[in-house]
């Protein structure tokens, strides 16, 4: 009997030791899932970071493409205005000759004749440069009654 109590003793010393050895596994795969749990959590935090830090990025991109357009439109409206500029600052510009035309005193046919314009173009360039207009357009201007709404030029 005491070969089996020696036995029995043996077993159960056995089976505490695989017992243990299961424990220390089971702690130490806990301890790794617990790692790993971790980590995935930290990578969590980053990817949300990261989409946090795209969607400011596409925000500035849509600021700079808006801000970009603006930049085309404007130079494109400072090259319409520098090619005007250009266009009406030479001595050669039929508008600038035919003003100078006026104001010596040319009417209506001679403008349209000597410089190519159309009778509207001559006529709004007498009416603003012509001497003689002048004189008409300060008379009629001057006539103008006190109330607003009965004003009648002459």
């Amino acid at each position: 009997m005491s070969g089996l109590i020696l036995i029995s003793v043996a077993l159960t010393a056995l089976v505490g030791a695989l017992c243990l050895l299961l424990y220390r596994q089971q702690i130490e795969s806990l301890s790794k899932q617990r790692q790993i749990f971790k980590i995935a959590n930290e990578q969590r935090e980053l990817v949300r970071g990261i989409g946090i830090v795209v969607a400011e990025i596409e925000h500035n991109s849509e600021k700079l493409a808006e801000n970009q357009r603006r930049i085309t439109v404007k130079l494109d409206h400072l090259s319409t205005d520098i090619l005007q500029r250009d266009l009406y600052q030479t001595t050669d510009d039929r508008h600038q000759l035919a003003i100078n035309s006026a104001k010596q005193g040319m009417d209506l046919f001679e403008l349209v004749q000597l410089h190519g314009l159309t009778s509207d173009e001559a006529a709004l360039i007498i009416s603003l440069h012509s001497p003689d207009s002048r004189i008409k357009n300060n008379i009629t201007s001057s006539v103008v009654s006190e109330d607003p709404s009965e004003a009648e030029l002459v």
